[in-house]
């Protein structure tokens, strides 16, 4: 009895008649858990909330600057890293300038030390 209750209930909500079944029936139009979900897409993705975490310094990368503008900020952090020096990849995420072209400005104006990975900039 309350299995043909139950039978009915979900007979109305999908619009089939209450004498029909699953299994009697024609052919399921998809399997799993994910077939009985609403095609409307009810969910959407929680939208952006102001910003949330620590703030990025720099600015962000891509915008075009001109090198005369970039070159202050890259002495200041090669200064202040002494005489240890500093890496391009460092330098480029301290400032929020792409790497390639940190890399290119440091190679013409600062001295280099080590290669590839173990590269390190200094004050000529």
């Amino acid at each position: 009895m309350l299995q043909q209750q139950i039978a009915e209930v979900q007979a109305s909500i999908s619009g089939a008649t209450s004498g029909s079944s699953s299994k009697t029936g024609s052919p399921r139009a998809g399997k799993g858990w994910a077939a009985s979900m609403p095609a409307s897409g009810g969910w959407t993705p929680n939208p952006r909330r102001g910003k949330a975490g620590p703030k990025k310094r720099g600015r962000r990368p891509g915008k075009r600057v001109p090198d005369e503008e970039i070159l202050p900020s890259i002495t200041r952090l090669v200064r202040e890293s002494g005489g240890e020096g500093i890496s391009a990849r460092k330098v480029s995420e301290a400032i929020g300038v792409f790497y390639p072209r940190v890399a290119k400005i440091m190679e013409g104006n600062f001295k280099k030390t080590g290669e590839r990975k173990w590269s390190r900039y200094h004050l000529k």
